[in-house]
């Protein structure tokens, strides 16, 4: 098996593993805010240089997190817990918060949004930005919620109001690729050809399911992005490589393709949209963490998605989202689903006060502490630095209680603050 990721910045290597080869290359491609002398990067909500690529984390993005979610509204709620008081106002059918549904459809009808509505087929239907066409009825984006007339974000829980069943119920849920198939090859051979929606929701859903799990607000597929982000993709396929800058002399070279290259997360084998969000998050023999922190980029909002076989462009350096966290860490506070855990450990800040941080991890169920290696992945990918460790050992079921010193959280003259959290591994299958 050859796998290659690609990524913007400024180092080259060749890594041969396990029988797989693969070229890591990292270039900074445009416009950042620059890196301070402590590891600090200048805030940019999102406009400057991308980062990309896809090693396999570990986990195959078709695999199935335990439910098949044939209802495909995006209504499923969190569990409320022991005292929780159903919601079924206005709603027909759906979930009504507390692990029960408020109704079930008759006949053909479906559920989309808490309301029973007959399929049609998608031809002559315009939706809204926000929205995707799906058996003629244009349903909120994964990640958003109908309200009234219009599709809000699904805004976070606090981690301290999450159980180990809320957060294994929205990861069975939200985590299985639904679509029947993925990509259909036009008929010439630099045609962009057909890209599901269904597997352009998928890979939205990936993206929002892993961005909620570190407490950031939801994405969106904007369809005018798609355009930069298919051609990129096929032009990948057709030359057998990966180029933030493609020459002009490329089989299948154009503009907009070239426009998608430079603004996008590459990555050469997923089989498809959603498997490759994975290697993003993984980001695995990428020192940089380029990728994940593009995902991660709290600023993050309109994203495009281009698959042609098993390359794959995810367009990233936007902005528009207002929320941001004091400080990401990943994996988050509070249960985490041992699978959701890709990669090594990080977490992203305003700076960093190299000369006293400090990361240490207890093991709060054998009490077993460790010093975990870390270093500051370079580069201005996305709005926040960063600060990344290698933990030896994680197992389901144990709590991990991290402590890093030395975080800066308001700025780059703020002195340096300990920040502490505590990972709850869970174990998915077991919900």
């Amino acid at each position: 098996m050859r796998l290659w990721i690609y990524g913007l910045a400024v180092l080259s290597a060749l890594v041969v593993t396990g029988g797989c080869r693969g070229s890591i290359d990292l270039e900074d491609a445009g416009q950042d805010a620059g890196t301070q002398a402590d590891g600090q990067d200048g805030y940019d909500a999102g406009s400057d240089s991308a980062g990309d690529g896809g090693q396999d984390g570990g986990q195959d993005g078709g695999q199935d997190g335990g439910q098949d979610a044939s209802d495909q509204s995006g209504d499923l709620q969190p569990d409320g817990g022991d005292d929780c008081t159903p919601d079924c106002a206005g709603k027909q059918c759906g979930a009504n918060g507390c692990g029960g549904v408020c109704g079930q459809c008759s006949g053909s009808a479906i559920c989309v949004d808490f309301q029973c509505q007959e399929p049609g087929p998608c031809d002559n239907i315009t939706c809204d930005d926000l929205e995707w066409c799906k058996d003629g009825i244009c349903r909120c984006q994964s990640g958003w919620l109908r309200q009234a007339d219009e599709c809000v974000p699904f805004v976070p829980s606090a981690f301290e109001d999450r159980s180990p069943q809320s957060v294994c119920d929205k990861w069975n849920t939200d985590y299985p690729s639904l679509a029947a198939w993925f990509w259909e090859e036009g008929p010439q051979t630099c045609d962009n050809g057909v890209l599901n929606p269904e597997s352009i929701d998928d890979a939205i859903r990936r993206i929002n399911l892993f961005r909620w799990l570190v407490d950031l607000y939801p994405v969106y597929n904007k369809r005018s992005s798609n355009v930069y982000a298919q051609p990129c993709a096929v032009m990948m396929n057709v030359n057998g490589d990966l180029d933030h800058t493609p020459p002009i002399d490329w089989e299948c070279y154009s503009s907009e393709g070239a426009s998608g290259a430079g603004h996008s997360n590459l990555a050469m084998g997923p089989r498809d949209p959603a498997s490759a969000i994975d290697l993003y998050i993984g980001d695995n023999r990428v020192p940089s963490l380029g990728h994940r922190r593009w995902i991660f980029d709290p600023p993050y909002l309109p994203t495009g998605i281009g698959q042609s076989d098993h390359w794959n462009c995810t367009y990233v350096m936007t902005g528009g989202n207002s929320y941001a966290p004091a400080w990401l860490a990943y994996p988050p506070p509070g249960p985490c689903p041992r699978t959701a855990i890709l990669g090594v450990w990080s977490l992203g800040a305003r700076g960093f006060d190299q000369d006293t941080v400090l990361v240490t991890v207890t093991d709060l169920t054998t009490s077993e502490e460790q010093l975990p290696n870390f270093y500051f992945p370079s580069g201005g990918y996305g709005s926040l630095s960063y600060l990344a460790f290698s933990m030896s050992g994680v197992t389901a079921g144990h709590d991990y209680e991290v402590i890093i010193d030395g975080v800066k959280l308001g700025g780059y003259n703020d002195p340096p603050e300990t920040i502490s959290y505590t990972v709850q591994v869970v174990d998915c299958s077991d919900y």
